[in-house]
């Protein structure tokens, strides 16, 4: 099974070469143009023009690994949040149990399934260390993703990223081993003051843009946490984690 993927790999990546660079036949007495895969030709590779990328990760490579990731791709969902997408998921069980990324979840949650179908989401749980999240919706006989505990993919070998679509979204390499990523910290999405906590900025759809914070807000404490400076302040909000809910303190127009 194996072998045969590669070979369509290859075959693949060359008809995207020819594609780019067609050569006609030669005509009465005219110079016939060199083979461009004809190996003692040393500038047929050059002639063929084709990208770096596309012979790693080019739609026609994409394609390559289509029936590889098809099981994948049939139980790989998309959840909106508010009516927006946030966030691809993938069913667990079969009976509408699916895993997800945690951190953009909020709202009102809905899972679009494979066939088209909406259905309406519920976070049961979550684990903020790993930034996963379980969505539960009400179905039934779904197909399932396949998961492993025990085989981890060594270094060089190939990797397809699953999506909504037939073909895989990319394909690479493993590059390194596996490791431990720390967590992502927490930001309230502001720009402060080169020294003092004082909001320069507030982004939009941000944490602080949703509290009420405005250009020129002073924040005082963090959740008991006083926040003297800037630095204080990245310090005491770093330490929580995305989703965390904080208790701001602030001085605006020199009221607190």
């Amino acid at each position: 099974m194996k072998k045969c993927g590669k070979s369509r790999l290859w075959a693949a990546a060359f008809s995207v070469a020819l594609s780019l660079q067609p050569w006609a036949p030669a005509r009465g007495d005219e110079p016939r143009s060199p083979d461009p895969l004809d190996p003692s030709d040393p500038f047929a590779m050059d002639r063929l023009f084709v990208p770096r990328w596309r012979l790693t990760d080019g739609p026609q490579v994409r394609a390559a690994f289509r029936d590889v990731v098809a099981p994948a791709a049939a139980a790989t969902v998309s959840i909106h949040c508010d009516g927006k997408h946030s966030a691809l998921g993938g069913i667990v069980r079969s009976d509408g149990w699916i895993v997800t990324k945690s951190t953009p979840l909020c709202g009102k949650l809905t899972v679009v399934l494979p066939s088209g179908d909406q259905v309406a989401g519920t976070k049961i749980a979550e684990s903020r260390e790993h930034d996963l999240a379980l969505v539960k919706i009400e179905a039934k006989n779904l197909p399932t993703l396949d998961l492993t505990t025990t085989d981890v993919p060594a270094v060089g070998s190939w990797l397809a990223s699953v999506g909504r679509s037939k073909d895989p979204v990319a394909v690479g390499v493993v590059s390194a081993p596996p490791r431990k990523i720390p967590p992502q910290s927490g930001v309230l999405g502001v720009e402060l003051d080169e020294e003092r906590p004082l909001v320069v900025r507030v982004f939009p759809e941000s944490a602080a843009e949703a509290a009420g914070l405005k250009a020129g807000d002073l924040i005082t404490s963090v959740s008991g946490a006083n926040t003297p400076t800037r630095a204080k302040l990245r310090e005491v909000v770093g330490a929580f984690n995305p989703g965390d809910e904080v208790e701001l303190h602030i001085e605006r127009d020199g009221q607190p």
